[in-house]
């Protein structure tokens, strides 16, 4: 009997927590297998260092944010009239030049197998692997992975039972040329991880029809149909196409490496402690053995891109770092990821790009379409964090003080990218209607970040003990008319992009 995956989407249970059967043949390679689970002997028992992988940890639903808001919608709400939902793609393969350092460290085992086979002394549990040759490189670069998969698949079921009445039956008699974009299920960016992420989870939201495997010519038999609506509006994402999922790539001042020359100089700090603490570990089981901090820097990129291409417990990289050194490498992906992609822009790039984001949220929100109350959206985290710094949230401070490139890390920053964007994270937007006093009745605007409540006090309306604000206050605030003037190659467009 197989064991069981349980999906989390607000208020639910987290997906990537596998139930195990009671007895098996076979060890599912999603689950941490017995002889590893001793890999982390030396952990913290409360410290699970999946949740500190930054933008590259599995999917968890986080804790409300803050902690003090209550979980769920308002009691007064009796109706989510329209939602928006922006999904990041699944877990996926590093990319080209991540492979290569992770293959450097590779090569480093490889060419130095006869020291490693033959240890002089007693080996380290959790470096024991080494001693029996039992790893290797086989990640390959960029594809959506099994786990990436199973994510947007179980996070598609998981809303379509979450939110019955949101769901419309797909249109499939439309006769008008001119309706693809009106019709599609879903809208995604160009890139094949994020389409692929966008098919699976339509697969699990909408069934067999949403990928047209309902269809046919003719010459079926049975209740199969013979047409289907275009499952999916694929959005370029390129530098001539303007796109709220990729704003950048139209953005001719944004350039990728920023934030690069911040994580250079934590790398500095933080890696070389790491690395003479391994190479005395070692030394007594490997003379000699000398790994340098880069390649330390590829045993946490193993650590995380083993786990996302195999699933949690099944990279051994995982369990040789202490938890303060698992805090320190988290520091690292945020100062990236707010460094490209948030508050670390220059000037008001951030807020300026994610502000066509927001424009489309509420517009979506605003409108009356009973035909489509639930707006699908496929793309990165790059998508994500631009929204959240658009509206203020997840804000610690302006400059280097806020987010010292040299430390010391704040545990309490706001800006987590595990939390905010890991695989699979998504934001979801809902409008609704609710009744009760004065001030509380008519239509609220609720975020839910990875199935936890978000309040939205940042942006400068009033929230509640569940983080919603009324509609309209949210919509009247500084932040958020702010970025509905954002239009793509306007004034402001023009300021930070053209310069």
């Amino acid at each position: 009997m197989l064991g069981c995956w349980e999906a989390g989407i607000e208020g639910h249970t987290t997906i990537l927590q596998y139930s195990p059967p009671a007895s098996s043949v076979f060890l599912p390679f999603t689950t941490t297998p017995k002889d590893k689970k001793s890999h982390h002997h030396h952990h913290n028992q409360n410290f699970d260092p999946y949740k500190h992988l930054g933008h590259l940890s599995p999917f968890f639903e986080p804790p409300n944010t803050p902690t003090s808001l209550k979980s769920g919608t308002p009691p007064s709400c009796t109706a989510t009239s329209r939602a928006f939902l922006i999904h990041r793609h699944g877990s996926r393969n590093p990319h080209a030049d991540e492979l290569a350092v992770i293959q450097g460290l590779a090569d480093y085992i490889k060419n130095n197998s006869a020291l490693f086979s033959n240890p002089q002394a007693d080996v380290p549990f959790a470096w024991s692997f080494l001693a029996r040759g039992s790893w290797n490189n086989t990640l390959g670069t960029d594809d959506l992975t099994a786990p990436g998969r199973q994510q947007l698949f179980d996070h598609g079921v998981a809303l379509r039972l979450r939110y019955p009445d949101l769901y419309v039956e797909p249109d499939d008699e439309s006769d008008d040329a001119d309706s693809d974009a009106r019709d599609a299920l879903a809208v995604a960016g160009d890139e094949d991880r994020v389409v692929e992420s966008a098919e699976w989870f339509l697969a699990g939201y909408y069934g067999r029809a949403a990928a047209g495997n309902g269809t046919g010519n003719g010459n079926g038999s049975g209740n199969r149909k013979t047409s289907s609506p275009p499952a999916l509006k694929v959005i370029p994402e390129d530098a001539h196409t303007p796109s709220w999922i990729t704003p950048h790539s139209t953005c001719s001042a944004w350039d990728e490496q920023y934030g690069g020359n911040l994580t250079e100089r934590w790398g500095a700090v933080y890696l070389p402690p790491i690395a003479a603490r391994i190479n005395d570990l070692l030394e007594r089981a490997w003379p000699g053995v000398h790994f340098s901090p880069a390649h330390v820097h590829a045993m946490f990129w193993a650590c995380a891109y083993g786990t996302a291409a195999r699933g949690v417990g099944s990279s051994p990289w995982c369990g040789v770092f202490e938890p303060e050194e698992l805090l320190r490498n988290e520091y690292e992906y945020d100062l990236r990821q707010r460094g490209f992609s948030g508050y670390g822009l220059p000037g008001d790039m951030g807020a300026v790009l994610g502000g066509l984001l927001v424009g489309n949220v509420t517009a979506f929100l605003r409108g009356e379409d009973e035909e489509k109350k639930f707006s699908l959206n496929f793309g990165h985290d790059k998508t994500l964090a631009f929204g959240l710094t658009a509206l203020g949230l997840a804000a610690d401070g302006d400059g280097d003080d806020a987010f010292p490139p040299e430390g010391p890390v704040d545990p309490h920053r706001s800006w987590q990218s595990a939390r905010l964007v890991p695989f699979a994270s998504y934001m979801l937007w809902k409008r609704l209607e609710c009744g009760g006093a004065e001030g509380s009745s008519g239509s609220r605007i609720q975020l839910i970040l990875n199935g936890a409540n978000y309040g939205l006090g940042p942006t400068g309306c009033a929230i509640d003990e569940y983080g919603t604000c009324g509609f309209d206050d949210f919509l009247g605030t500084d932040k958020v008319k702010a970025a509905l003037n954002v239009t793509h190659g306007g004034e402001r467009w023009k300021e930070v992009c053209e310069h």
